[in-house]
């Protein structure tokens, strides 16, 4: 199976907007940062064999949810540690 497929399937998966599928996406998230963090270590002519731009253009929404979910939990947990 190719890069771009895997992480199409983990994309569709994380920005599924149903809100009671929380486990499937932690999964999904979860596999996807192994599947990155096998390249780790790989030298980077075969990461960017791997990881084409398609790959990327797959990863952009996903990760920004995934960034904005966390800015907004850390905005309300501030706002709690200021209110105690």
């Amino acid at each position: 199976m190719s890069m771009e497929h895997r992480i199409e399937q983990f994309a569709e998966i994380i920005l599924k907007p149903d809100l009671e599928n929380w486990d499937a996406k932690n999964r999904a998230i979860l596999q996807l940062i192994d599947v990155i963090k096998q390249y780790e270590n790989e030298n980077p002519t075969v990461i960017s064999e791997v990881f084409t731009p398609e790959c990327f253009r797959l990863l952009k929404e996903p990760v920004k949810l995934l960034v904005s979910s966390f800015l907004a939990l850390c905005l309300c947990l501030l706002q709690k540690l200021i209110f105690l």
